[in-house]
């Protein structure tokens, strides 16, 4: 036996070139044999349906993990810290560590669910609706703790502005003479 792998591929290529005729016809004669184009024909429709399949079992999967952690950092039923939206498909998972929601955005969501799940820790995570996480991302404070936050406080204000104008301004009767 070659133990050297170089010298065993090289023996193998030998043999292959010698005998590619004979290898050929065989492989022919084997395929013909078994009806390997109606084999590939049904291992492609197996394949695909058993395909859809798996992926059904990962994504209940993946949900159920997820709704676990749900559960173990909001309560049962689920629910937004912030504003106490309860619809679980606006709910998501909030760092409250910024440098660990940066390595987590790089992996897998499942492996983050049972990460979390794993852990434990209400002290890193907190169960927040879609529109809770991203203001606080942006702004630094949800709107529900604070109205005047983001873009929305220029706007209230040049409003608020605006209103106190027309107040302080006189009118000015066009009837009256001077």
């Amino acid at each position: 036996m070659i133990k050297n792998r170089e010298q065993r591929l090289q023996v193998m290529h030998e043999y292959y070139v010698r005998n590619k005729d004979i290898l050929r016809v065989k492989k022919q004669e084997y395929e013909n044999r078994i009806g390997r184009k109606i084999i590939n024909s049904r291992h492609r429709k197996d394949y695909h349906a058993s395909q859809k399949a798996y992926r059904g079992r990962a994504n209940k999967y993946y949900y159920q993990k997820r709704y676990e952690a749900f559960v173990m950092y909001s309560g049962n039923p689920p629910f937004c810290k912030c504003c106490g939206e309860k619809e679980v498909n606006f709910l998501t998972i909030d760092h409250l560590d910024l440098e660990q929601g940066k390595e987590d955005a790089k992996s897998n969501l499942l492996s983050v669910s049972l990460r979390i799940l794993k852990e434990n820790n209400p002290e890193k995570y907190q169960i927040l609706c879609l529109n809770c996480n991203f203001a606080k991302f942006r702004y630094g404070v949800c709107p529900h703790k604070d109205k005047n936050v983001g873009y929305w406080k220029k706007i209230i204000e040049e409003e608020n502005m605006t209103k106190q104008e027309e107040q302080t301004i006189p009118s000015v009767d066009v009837d009256s003479k001077c």
